[in-house]
């Protein structure tokens, strides 16, 4: 019996740990001075999307440049919070993606938007302009695993 506990208890801290190991990874978290960013061509558009992580203090200056239409998603164990967003047609647009949890991307297929996958307690920026005929309603979601099955999209309406 007291093998038994023991083998659980051990079972218990090894699960534990490494949990607690995979959340508390320093390369995986935001320090001040760390701005990351990256950049890929739509062959289809032509047009260069930006990726960045981005911390808190950051944010003044980017919104300066996008205007209105900076918006900022909370995404965390399954949900995007607003799961609705709306902007005109043609306009360039910045989600500021807040993670409060796991392990997350960011999709949108039709628009050729998707972010490299971001831990919890990241900002992640995607930026992208959205083309003046595009008008519509567009899915976004994460597309790790089954995040998606389980609830984590959104529409995206452009009008």
């Amino acid at each position: 019996m007291i093998k038994k506990l023991l083998g659980v208890l051990v079972l218990a801290l090894v699960i534990f740990g490494g949990f607690w190991w995979l959340n508390n990874d320093d390369e995986n978290t935001v320090k001040d001075d760390d701005v990351e960013q990256t950049q890929a061509q739509d062959e289809s558009t032509a047009e260069t999307k930006v990726s960045l992580t981005i911390n808190e203090a950051d944010a003044p200056l980017a919104d300066a440049v996008i205007g209105d239409n900076v918006q900022t998603l909370e995404l965390g164990n399954f949900f995007f919070e607003p799961n609705q967003l709306t902007f005109a047609a043609g306009s360039t647009v910045a989600l500021d993606l807040k993670n409060s949890e796991g392990f997350h991307d960011f999709v949108i297929d039709e628009l050729g938007v998707q972010t490299e996958t971001f831990s919890a307690g990241t900002t992640e920026r995607v930026e992208f302009t959205i083309p003046a005929d595009a008008s519509g309603e567009y899915k976004f979601y994460c597309s790790i695993g089954n995040h998606r099955e389980q609830g984590m999209e959104g529409t995206l309406i452009v009008q």
